[in-house]
């Protein structure tokens, strides 16, 4: 398995790559009765093993499962909203084991906004916890959302894509950069509440927020727009005077810039975004040291 990761959960990546390789497991002829968050069925629920078995799930399958199927698909339903092998349900347990959530009774849907850029850059709305993509034939994702893991296979068919953040961050803005067309997506909220995936095209102008913000040296400023246009970027101090500027012409999608700020004062700066009448301001800290 190919995997990036981006925040320090180390012990967690450890296990998932150590799961890799399993046999498939047998499958039960009784419907089990369920005991939600014990994936891995030692009977103890809701451990960070239960959250690499899911997670595994979401990348190999079935095969991820060890023993009786059956059993762990019944024990998956960790929300409770009587839908097993959510995402959803992976981005719940995390919450459970790092102390942000109690074992709970049926969360209720949300609605998840989605974006497919022409170059493959993939943008969700706020508050994203996790997301899963199959992507049709073999492609090789580029990570965009920062302090997340992200884990990916190839089955000789389709390329899955788990994204998501073993210390419960959120995500929002572009995610992800692919090549290939997108056969499925799957997401869930922060909380662990369930998302239906709601696909959306930009309508106008989007200014993201910096990263990183405050910052020693470097910061990207990303931007997306609908329809190819002028845009121009300036970077300025408190007192209004320009430090910076950015200008051309951008294709419709997402573009980012990176400033060099290093070789300023620390302090407070701006960046404002201009295309066409559109104007957004928005703050940076540059640190010293």
């Amino acid at each position: 398995m190919k995997y990036v990761y981006t925040c320090g959960v180390i012990l967690l990546t450890i296990a998932m790559l150590l799961s890799c390789g399993r046999k498939p497991p047998t499958e039960s002829s009784t419907d089990p009765d369920p005991v939600p968050g014990d994936i891995n069925l030692n009977d103890v629920a809701n451990e960070i093993a239960d959250a690499v078995l899911l997670a595994n799930y979401f990348v190999w399958g079935e095969a991820a499962f060890k023993k009786d199927t059956t059993q762990a698909i019944a024990n998956s339903d960790v929300n409770r909203n009587g839908v097993p092998l959510e995402i959803a349900d992976l981005q719940y347990l995390i919450s459970i084991i790092v102390g942000n959530a109690v074992p709970y009774h049926r969360l209720e849907p949300r609605e998840m906004l989605y974006h497919i850029a022409d170059d493959g850059t993939i943008s969700v709305g706020d508050n994203t916890g996790s997301i899963w993509l199959e992507v049709e034939g073999q492609t090789t994702p580029f990570l965009l959302a920062h302090d997340m893991n992200m884990f990916y296979d190839f089955d000789r068919e389709v390329t899955r894509i788990l994204i998501t953040s073993f210390d419960q961050r959120g995500m929002s803005g572009p995610i992800v950069r692919i090549s290939g067309k997108v056969l499925g997506v799957k997401a869930s909220h922060i909380t662990g509440s369930p998302t239906t995936p709601m696909p959306f095209h930009p309508v106008g102008v989007a200014l993201y927020p910096a990263y990183p913000n405050p910052f020693k040296e470097s910061t990207t400023i990303t931007f997306a727009i609908a329809e190819p246009s002028d845009y121009r970027l300036v970077i300025f101090d408190v007192l209004g005077e320009p430090v910076a500027e950015y200008y051309g012409r951008a294709a419709a999608g997402t573009m980012s810039i990176k400033w060099d700020g290093g070789h300023y004062p620390p302090g407070t700066y701006f960046y404002r975004l201009e295309v066409g009448e559109w104007k957004e301001t928005r703050k940076l800290m540059l640190l010293g040291g």
